[in-house]
């Protein structure tokens, strides 16, 4: 079983702590049916995460998928399932 399924079949507590409620709501925007395994936008994220208000830098979101991809990837650092799809945001595939 591969670390991602291990994930999804934990506890969300497993996933996230109180200090980690980005990472699952940035997790349950990627898994929705009309997101999975389709790009989507850097701004998307940003707005369903941090809201349309939020006037901070992308960097914050680049920081949460590293944090993301070493609780979901096997090699957190050559991802198989978080993937960064260049000049546009992010995908998730099985």
């Amino acid at each position: 079983m591969t670390r991602m399924a291990r994930i999804f079949s934990l506890p969300s507590a497993y996933l996230c702590d109180p200090r980690s409620e980005r990472l699952r709501q940035t997790l349950t925007f990627l898994l929705r049916s009309s997101n999975r395994g389709n790009a989507v936008s850097r701004e998307a994220l940003l707005n369903e995460v941090w809201g349309v208000d939020y006037y901070g830098t992308t960097r914050t979101l680049d920081q949460l998928i590293v944090k993301l991809r070493r609780k979901i990837e096997d090699v957190p650092g050559e991802p198989r399932h978080l993937l960064t799809v260049h000049t546009l945001g992010y995908r998730l595939e099985d």
